[in-house]
């Protein structure tokens, strides 16, 4: 049995994750926003960066609310991303399906935590 300490912090970070989960589902859509503008064609320079960060963020912060693969899922996004050129036009579209690849990956990982 738990001692009263323990229950505690896990009764502390249950909540933590939960308001975690709540916020994620904001940071998921505006990562589907940006990736789905840059897969159209008609993304820009803030928004390529603006995705870039958010999956920073998420792959830093799943892991610690136990969101292993959502965090590995947005990690790979992140590595992706940052080989691609600043110059949105200079995007193949392979590096397009790439992307829309990615994002479908994170997109699965979110909904199974979700």
């Amino acid at each position: 049995m738990a001692n009263p300490t323990e229950a505690a912090v896990q009764e502390q970070f249950q909540m933590l994750r939960k308001g975690y989960l709540e916020r994620l589902e904001e940071k998921i859509h505006q990562m589907e926003e940006l990736g789905g503008r840059l897969i159209q064609g008609g993304g820009s320079a803030d928004d390529l960066s603006g995705l870039l960060q958010l999956a920073h963020k998420l792959s830093g912060s799943g892991a610690i609310y136990g969101c292993k693969e959502l965090s590995q899922r947005a990690g790979d996004l992140e590595v992706f991303l940052r080989g691609l050129p600043p110059q949105i036009p200079l995007i193949t579209p392979s590096q397009t399906a790439r992307l829309a690849e990615h994002l479908e990956s994170l997109l699965t990982a979110y909904r199974q935590n979700a």
